[in-house]
């Protein structure tokens, strides 16, 4: 059965071009043109993904409520913002969407994220070349064949972009990595991203180990970026569960 992807958005050219493109790409594509159309389709358990158009009235507050309601929590969530409208990025980010484009987009993009988003590929870097499938380090447990976090045997709901930075972080406790390096591996490849939409990932990261009760252990580098620290020896490396 083919996932539903549903495409929240006032503009109907810019719906109906995005509907023949994920229906090309094997998806089934359903329109919806408000926030209450939106939502009205989230009742069909093969709703996987929205794709929402920035410019719909309660585009963030219907991001929000998809995002905090257990029922449609594991629903895939890619924006896409108008550059004039910058502030905008940040707000779904902090909706917790899963992805967030600037306009203009090519579809491949976002077509490529939302592939990536429900098969789970990619959700960690390839610079792992299938190696360090398990992380251990600092009280964090990273399984990178379940795309699952653990802080001392609690799990952390994380988005996959946060996902992405701790790993990076994990497998390099002690090293201060720079804003640019963060974008570079936790990202997907030619897509801008600011440098301050990295503070607020990072940011939520913390809030999401706070949650759990785990230490101040990612640490913010004066001047270049952050790093993973915790009790003990900060420059020992993550231990890999397939060495």
């Amino acid at each position: 059965m083919k996932d539903l992807i549903v495409i929240s958005s006032p503009d109907e050219d810019f719906s109906l071009s995005a509907r023949h493109i994920l229906d090309q790409a094997g998806f089934d594509a359903r329109i919806a043109t408000s926030m209450k159309n939106t939502l009205a389709l989230m009742d069909s358990e093969r709703t996987a993904a929205v794709l929402i158009d920035g410019r719909m009235f309660g585009a963030v507050t219907v991001c929000e409520m998809l995002k905090q309601d257990p029922s449609t929590s594991r629903i895939k969530i890619i924006a896409l913002v108008s550059a004039s409208s910058n502030h905008r990025y940040t707000d779904f980010l902090n909706a917790r969407v899963d992805e967030v484009f600037m306009r203009p987009v090519e579809p491949r993009m976002y077509l490529r994220s939302l592939t990536r988003l429900l098969s789970f590929d990619g959700v960690f870097p390839d610079r792992s070349n299938g190696r360090d499938e398990t992380l251990s380090c600092g009280g964090i447990d990273l399984d990178l064949r379940q795309q699952r976090v653990w802080y001392e045997g609690s799990e952390l709901r994380l988005s996959p972009v946060e996902l992405r930075l701790l790993h990076l972080l994990v497998r390099d406790p002690g090293r201060a990595f720079t804003r640019g390096e963060l974008i570079s591996g936790a990202w997907p490849p030619r897509i801008f991203v600011e440098p301050k939409t990295v503070n607020v990932h990072i940011a939520r990261l913390r809030r999401s180990l706070k949650a759990v009760h785990a230490p101040e252990i990612i640490r913010t580098v004066r001047g270049t970026g952050y790093a993973f620290t915790f009790d003990g020896d900060p420059s020992s490396r993550a231990h890999r569960g397939n060495e």
